[in-house]
């Protein structure tokens, strides 16, 4: 996919994605050239979308965090 497509110049964070639409979602802004960090519940690094980024320019960003509370947040944006 072409990456001159507004979504360039942007950065993502995508939760919930080790698998299904968070997965989905991490990888197609990543084709498009967004800098994209992804954190999930389990560990991200072991996840086909990490092992599939690898591949692509921009390879997703792994956070470790569960984002259930604004406490995460903070120690996700943090790190």
């Amino acid at each position: 996919m072409e990456a001159n497509n507004g979504l360039s110049a942007k950065t993502a964070l995508v939760t919930g994605s080790t698998s299904g639409i968070g997965e989905a979602t991490a990888l197609l802004l990543a084709r498009r050239g967004t800098r994209v960090l992804v954190t999930d519940s389990r560990d991200v690094s072991f996840s086909p979308a990490a092992e599939e980024s690898n591949t692509l320019p921009n390879p997703l960003e792994m956070l470790s965090g569960h984002i259930v509370s604004s406490i995460a947040v903070q120690a996700v944006a943090t790190g």
